[in-house]
């Protein structure tokens, strides 16, 4: 008969833990070197300053001045045609994610918000026109300690930077 000896019975205590800090380890590496998931203030801003610069470039190659209503609720592109501001094609209104606090500030928003009763007729607070120029702003948007500032200097340039609180 085949005897077996318990020294070939199989893996030790020692053995078994051994393995299992190098499984843990090797896991634990692979967790810290993931990205961090974006947040939805981020996520927003980087969506919203691509829209914009797309409307922007949108209102040259038009020859029509495009304007982007912002507020709390959220965004929508229009363009100005025969006397008034109507939406924008290829381009859609977008809702904020809940959470997402959002401050707006305009050279227009003094003129004009203060003698507009309603806010669906409420004129676009950014507008660019087909020579490449804008009114200048500034959108803030954050949520918890994340804050993103996106702005437009009137010429053309645009810029998003994180400013976290």
């Amino acid at each position: 008969m085949n005897r077996r000896y318990s020294h070939e019975a199989g893996f030790t205590l020692v053995e078994m833990m051994a393995v299992l800090v190098i499984v843990g380890l090797a896991s634990a590496l692979v967790v810290l070197t993931l990205p961090a998931p974006e947040s939805d203030a981020e996520k927003s801003a980087e969506r919203f300053a691509a829209l914009v610069q797309r409307a922007a470039e949108e209102a040259v190659i038009s020859g029509n001045a495009v304007g982007v209503r912002v507020d709390g609720a959220g965004y929508d592109f229009q363009r100005w045609r025969g006397g008034a501001w109507i939406a924008m094609p290829g381009f859609r209104a977008v809702q904020w994610p809940s959470g997402v606090i959002v401050n707006v500030s305009s050279d227009a928003l003094s003129a004009e918000r203060l003698e507009v009763l309603d806010e669906d007729d409420a004129p676009p607070l950014i507008r660019f026109d087909s020579t490449g120029g804008s009114t200048p702003f500034r959108v803030q948007i954050s949520r918890g300690q994340q804050r993103f500032v996106f702005e437009g200097d009137g010429g053309g340039g645009f810029m998003l930077e994180r400013s976290d609180a």
